[in-house]
């Protein structure tokens, strides 16, 4: 018997694509084909709304307007989830005051 996840109802052995349209963009130039994280959103949704700003990035997010390489571009799905997964103590001072 195949096995479903527990919420899409999708086979486990199905390959989900994630797709955005933003409609009404002030920018006409379209986005296609690109490899992108959840990090590119917020910039690109500014960008798309009519914001400018030099750099044309947002932590390690960039507007997929920009045509810059975006993190998942650069390193990949395994490196990038690796990085996101590592931890240093920053990160625990800052998320628990530790």
């Amino acid at each position: 018997m195949e096995m479903l996840s527990d919420k899409a109802n999708v086979p486990l052995t199905d390959t989900l694509r994630w797709v955005n349209f933003i409609l009404n963009s002030s920018i006409d130039q379209p986005v296609t084909g690109r490899q992108y994280s959840s990090l590119d959103m917020f910039p690109t949704l500014l960008e798309a709304m009519g914001f400018r700003w030099e750099g044309r990035s947002m932590g390690l997010g960039k507007s997929l307007y920009s045509g810059d390489s975006t993190v998942l571009e650069l390193y990949g799905q395994k490196a990038l989830d690796s990085l996101l997964r590592e931890r240093s103590h920053q990160y625990d001072y800052f998320l628990r005051g530790e």
